[in-house]
């Protein structure tokens, strides 16, 4: 039984072409069955937000005979058997399984050399996609089809063929479900441990590195499970590896790829893996490597149809142009750039992307380092709100620079509070490593302009000497602490 909010959901989830042939199947009704469904279809498609109370009367209207619950499920069943006989072609799987029903149907008909005209080009389609159930049922028909069909009952070698071809899907497919085992595993510990900042961490990480799985060549791998396996094995690289040998498997996964697939359809992995990449050059403060995969990621827009993933690759170039502009110390040029991007309309073609605050910290740290805390403080402010968004890293770094600000502006209240924000939030922390008592230990104690600069040298040398230490190198990626640091002590 349909609830009235499921009914609801169903019709506001319908698309301008499947509400018109809704109506059209109404029109082709008799009785008081039509009156009542176009009734309702129009009430609640009329409701923009969700309220039973307002609902009931009006739908209870044109009921009778039977209760409002009897007439919402007969409605909803029939939506339901409009959108199974909707016309036009449905999009992604549910598309597949309208053309692999109507194969069904000519095979229980007897109707076996349709079948088959209708079987070839939909097989083709459900090999370049992931529904390996999908694919598996209409291999199984396939084999229905020729071992039934009087020409080809008889073609025991296409019939061994198509064994054969069934057989590897299976072999594809549970490879597939490995590689989304791992994902999974790899999901939870970054979830639970995010960075590895400990052996115990880096032991973890390389129970899912040491799988037999990722040892397979790219070229081992179905097209199927490709684009997932890339991404996550490039990953996994950079965890375990450090960031310099995951380049160099980004470059043979990036090879592998365009051998084997096309940009307009298979952009998103494509995106992925040069995702990875860029990030593993900024990571290496690689000048050239950032340069040519920002390149890469212009090449690649042309190809991207769907705005979500064009919103994400346009916040990546950005930070791939601002952080050549941190790399090369070119302050002042990174701030001409940071402010083209800020410029509508080029700012609404990456603003809405998940991680697009990172672009405003990247901003933040191109002004500060520019002389202008002023700047940097506009920066920061317009992330107010979002810090719940923010990486642990990311939001340590947020708030230190904000502290640095006020130091500059000799802004005496607010390095107080500040210190004091900074001092409270690392206290929450379950565990706090090296880089980040130092700096607890920094803001305890840097409740004036006075009492920062006293402690400034003493947490510069102990941060020095952690970015050096493999295990701290994540908490130094994508912050300047020891750059902030020595623009101070230099003064």
């Amino acid at each position: 039984m349909a609830t009235l909010k499921h009914i609801y959901d169903f019709v506001h989830s319908l698309d301008k072409t499947e509400k018109k042939s809704v109506s059209l199947l109404i029109d082709t009704l008799g009785g008081k069955a039509k009156e009542r469904y176009a009734h309702t279809f129009k009430i609640l498609n009329e409701q923009k937000t969700f309220d039973a109370d307002k609902l009931k009367p009006k739908l209870a209207k044109d009921v009778s005979g039977m209760n409002l619950t009897e007439a919402n499920d007969n409605f909803f069943n029939f939506l339901c058997k409009c959108i199974v006989s909707h016309p036009v072609q449905s999009s992604g799987n549910l598309g597949l399984l309208k053309e692999m029903v109507l194969v069904e149907t000519f095979i229980s008909k007897g109707l076996f050399d349709l079948a088959d005209k209708h079987l070839e080009p939909l097989i083709q389609k459900l090999q370049k996609g992931n529904s390996f159930g999908l694919l598996s049922r209409g291999q199984e028909l396939q084999s229905i089809v020729t071992a039934s069909n009087a020409s080809t009952t008889g073609d025991f070698k296409r019939r061994k063929q198509l064994i054969a071809e069934r057989m590897q899907t299976a072999v594809d497919h549970q490879q597939y479900l490995q590689v989304m085992q791992l994902n999974q595993e790899l999901n939870e510990l970054i979830h639970n441990i995010g960075e590895p900042r400990e052996a115990a961490h880096f032991e973890q990480y390389r129970k899912i590195y040491h799988h037999p799985v990722w040892r397979l060549s790219y070229a081992e791998v179905s097209r199927q499970a490709f684009t997932m396996y890339a991404p996550l094995k490039t990953q996994i690289f950079e965890i375990v590896e450090g960031s310099r040998a995951a380049i160099a498997e980004c470059e043979i996964a990036l090879a592998e790829f365009h051998k084997r697939f096309n940009l307009s359809d298979h952009y998103v992995p494509a995106f992925y893996l040069l995702d990875n990449v860029l990030s593993d050059s900024i990571r290496i403060k690689g000048k050239e490597e950032v340069n040519k995969y920002t390149q890469a990621l212009r090449e690649l827009l042309p190809y991207i149809q769907q705005v979500a993933v064009y919103q994400k690759v346009q916040a990546k170039i950005m930070q791939g142009e601002l952080s050549s502009a941190l790399i090369t110390k070119d302050y002042e040029a990174g701030v001409k750039t940071l402010e083209a991007w800020m410029q509508p309309p080029l700012l609404e073609t990456w603003a809405a992307a998940p991680l697009a605050y990172m672009n405003h910290l990247f901003g933040a740290r191109l002004h500060y380092m520019n002389n202008n805390p002023e700047r940097a403080l506009d920066y920061l402010n317009m992330l107010q709100g979002q810090e719940k968004d923010f990486r642990a890293s990311s939001l340590l770094s947020y708030r230190f620079l904000y502290l640095f600000c006020y130091y500059q502006l000799n802004n005496h209240s607010l390095i107080f509070s500040t210190a004091t924000s900074i001092y409270k939030s690392l206290l929450k922390q379950e565990k706090l490593y090296a880089p980040e008592r130092a700096i607890l230990k920094f803001s305890k104690a840097s409740g004036t302009v006075e009492k920062m600069k006293s402690n400034l040298n003493e947490l510069y040398e102990t941060l020095k000497a952690l970015s050096e230490d493999p295990f701290h190198h994540t908490f130094f990626q994508f912050a300047d602490y020891v750059e902030w640091l020595e623009k101070e002590l230099k003064k």
